[in-house]
């Protein structure tokens, strides 16, 4: 019969207790629940087949108004904090715009689409990569409700991507 030594026992119960004390320390990403979307995850409110609905372009760098005119897009977010009624900590857009016109509303909607709360914002100035930062101005939501931004798109304008920092 072989025994092993208290050496080799030590060794193996620093290793576990490294191993568990690694497992319950908190990382920045566990204290925030942030997600980030692509801009092509935004749609058209208007069928593709209305006038409105035309000239929106899926694209690798986000979603684009390739018409000559307005157009105007909601961007779903994903929530899985449902029960929170705080709102969210943050929402941003990246978006380009040329024309310095672009403007969007987050918004916090009850189960049923109705408003709870909302925060708009236009572009702070003509050009690219800028981003709307809505920050702590929709800080109201409703048990089970989502999340939307809502955009007026003027010709050429991107929406890249979005984020959300829920509560």
């Amino acid at each position: 019969m072989r025994f092993r030594s208290s050496r080799s026992h030590g060794k193996v119960s620093v290793i576990v207790t490294l191993l568990a004390t690694a497992g319950a320390v908190a990382t920045p990403a566990d204290a925030a629940d942030d997600k980030s979307f692509h801009g092509t995850s935004c749609t058209s409110i208007y069928p593709a087949d209305d006038f409105y609905g035309t000239g929106i372009y899926q694209e690798t760098s986000g979603i684009r108004n390739g018409s000559t005119g307005w157009r105007y897009i909601q961007c779903p977010i994903v929530r899985d904090n449902t029960v929170n009624v705080n709102g969210a900590a943050d929402v941003e857009a990246a978006v380009s715009d040329n024309s310095g016109q672009m403007w969007c509303y987050a918004m916090s909607l009850d189960r049923f689409g109705s408003a709870v709360d909302s925060a708009f914002l236009s572009i702070p100035s003509p050009g690219t990569n800028r981003v709307l930062d809505f920050a702590l101005n929709l800080n109201q939501s409703i048990n089970r409700g989502t999340y939307v931004i809502q955009c007026a798109f003027p010709p050429g304008a991107y929406l890249h991507s979005y984020y959300i920092n829920e509560n």
